[in-house]
């Protein structure tokens, strides 16, 4: 009786331990989880913000965004350093987010009339879906 939980309990301690090292020493959701940021140490998410913005500066998108713009007299430019203005935004016109480099997204939309506004702005002028219901 003793050498059978005996038995018992040494299975469940070498599993247990087997499972603790498994890939190189620690457990894939145990790593997954120190790699991730602890948002409890962080007063606001700026700081989270700044520590990782370096990494994406520069990104081409997967799967575009859709924004609205969120005033009237929004200015489109022909390049990324918002210079020479093309067109203009009115309040919630809807666009397709196409790249994004630093303060600046490349949008594109089509209007009603098939003429198509392709260009850059400032992506503190606009706002998501999500902000747009409120």
């Amino acid at each position: 009786m003793i050498a059978h939980r005996l038995s018992v309990i040494m299975i469940f301690c070498f599993s247990f331990f087997y499972i603790l090292l498994i890939d190189g020493g620690m457990c894939l959701h145990a790593k997954e989880f120190w790699k991730a940021p602890n948002f409890k140490k962080y007063n606001t998410p700026d700081e989270v913000i700044k520590k990782y913005k370096d990494n994406y500066n520069e990104t081409n998108m997967i799967n575009p965004w859709i924004v609205f713009a969120d005033r009237d007299s929004v200015n489109i430019y022909k390049t990324k350093s918002l210079t020479k203005k093309i067109a203009q935004a009115n309040f919630l016109d809807r666009f397709m987010v196409k790249n994004w480099v630093n303060d600046s997204i490349n949008i594109e939309q089509q209007g009603n009339t098939g003429k198509k506004i392709e260009g850059w702005a400032n992506i503190k002028q606009f706002m998501l879906l999500s902000q747009a219901c409120k």
